[in-house]
């Protein structure tokens, strides 16, 4: 009877100890991931506030530029308005820019970091340029072929921002299936 009850209590030791420690193990497993799908969701948040402030920029310095360049032939006062507008969206890109790029290259990636910098943005430059000359008149711009330039490059920012989208929509499905 002694040993049955020695028996019984040793059982019921290493019950209890080893369902503490698996339950321990399994606690602490199931924190840690909550805690990593916490830091996701955050991660996917901040990627999406990104986007949306890079997508905004772009598309106002996209427009200011079409209206400075619509208004060419109509007049200085119009003119000097647009180009007002134009200037104070290239102000706050210039502002900005820096903080933008390591955004991107944080949250999304050095590609698509290079993509603004040296594609997008080189354009910007180029066509804001032409504008600026013939709006002092050391040179002619040609509207015609600056609005075709200006149609690619919205090509492009839409593309851009497309691809910002996809990248946070297969993250948000990442963090779906792993739920």
């Amino acid at each position: 009877m002694t040993d049955d009850l020695l028996k019984l209590a040793v059982g019921f030791m290493l019950t209890t100890l080893c369902g503490g420690l698996l339950g321990f193990a399994f606690q602490r497993r199931h924190a840690r991931y909550q805690w990593l799908r916490t830091r996701w969701e955050k991660e996917l948040s901040e990627a999406q506030a990104v986007f949306e402030e890079v997508s905004r920029i772009l598309d106002r310095r996209l427009y200011r530029t079409r209206r400075l360049l619509w208004s060419l032939d109509r007049g200085q006062d119009l003119i000097e308005d647009r180009l007002s507008d134009y200037r104070a969206v290239v102000f706050e890109w210039n502002d900005n820019v820096n903080r933008i790029l390591a955004l991107l290259a944080i949250h999304f990636s050095a590609e698509l970091r290079d993509a603004i910098d040296n594609e997008i943005g080189a354009e910007y430059v180029a066509i804001g340029r032409i504008l600026e000359q013939t709006i002092r008149g050391t040179s002619e711009a040609n509207a015609e072929e600056l609005e075709q330039r200006l149609d690619r490059l919205a090509g492009s920012v839409y593309d851009f921002n497309l691809h910002l989208l996809k990248e946070i929509k297969a993250r948000r499905n990442a963090l779906k299936e792993d739920a």
